[in-house]
């Protein structure tokens, strides 16, 4: 079986039609959204109708994130809040509730989390749906490895860092590796931990999604970099109604 899993694509039309265009040329079985589709970017019903329409080409589970919880909440009146957002957050979820034709939650089949192939997908961790704790550090890994071992998963696979990563675990150490064939995966007391890395809004490399041959015996992943107009995406944000300071926050991740 081979899957194509995208994350954090942040309204961000440009990249996103670029990796589906790739994805589509990857000949995948299944494809696996892992969240966060708006805030940040600009062209935010481009970005819902891009999506919606590839799902109708190729099957696509669609896993709820942080940014996507937002405005389900905003637009059922809820507190969307869940921790106090820097000005810059606040201002361009604002932006994007404002600009949504859609009620985001009835586009697509949201989902809090996904297993298949007895590996365990979700937008941040293992830790249970509303938990946005990020997976960063050596020892947030581990404590989200020990639940996947706890559950008896092959591995993990989750999003939200925006930064691209595979964590061998077991037991005992964590290492990380280059992404490649990890055997042995169903070996009791040992799994993996893999980001995708974020399409719409990298942070500190070129933005990326990933590839996995599954089989019965391994997982042959591959993380697949790519190119794009990017200035395009800076250009939308400086010609919305964003204030100064957020238009320069926002296009200081692609400089």
């Amino acid at each position: 079986m081979r899957i194509a899993v995208i994350s954090d694509v942040h309204a961000n039309i440009f990249a996103l039609k670029e990796a589906l265009n790739l994805i589509k040329k990857s000949n995948v079985d299944q494809v696996m959204f892992l969240g966060d589709l708006l805030t940040y970017g600009c062209d935010v019903n481009q970005t819902i109708e891009a999506l919606q329409i590839f799902s109708y080409e190729k099957q696509t589970i669609f896993i709820k994130g942080n940014h996507d919880q937002i405005y389900f909440d905003m637009q059922n009146k809820k507190e969307f809040q869940y921790k106090p957002f820097p000005d810059f957050i606040l201002e361009s979820v604002w932006h994007t509730y404002n600009e949504i034709d859609y009620k985001l939650i009835d586009v697509f089949d949201w989902k809090d989390s996904e297993i298949i192939e007895n590996i365990y997908f979700s937008h941040a961790n293992a830790l249970g749906y509303g938990n946005w704790s990020y997976l960063n550090t050596d020892d947030e890994i581990y404590q989200t490895s020990k639940i996947i071992l706890k559950n008896n998963f092959n591995g993990g696979v989750f999003g939200h860092t925006h930064r691209n990563k595979l964590s061998d675990v077991s037991l005992y150490k964590l290492n990380h590796i280059e992404q490649n064939i990890i055997n042995n995966y169903s070996k009791k007391g040992k799994c993996f931990i893999i980001n995708p890395g974020s399409i719409g809004q990298p942070r500190g490399n070129t933005p990326s999604f990933l590839l996995m041959d599954i089989t019965s015996e391994m997982v042959r992943t591959e993380l697949v970099y790519f190119e794009y107009e990017f200035f395009k995406h800076i250009d939308s944000i400086n010609k919305s109604t964003l204030s100064i300071k957020t238009k320069n926050k926002l296009a200081s991740y692609f400089k």
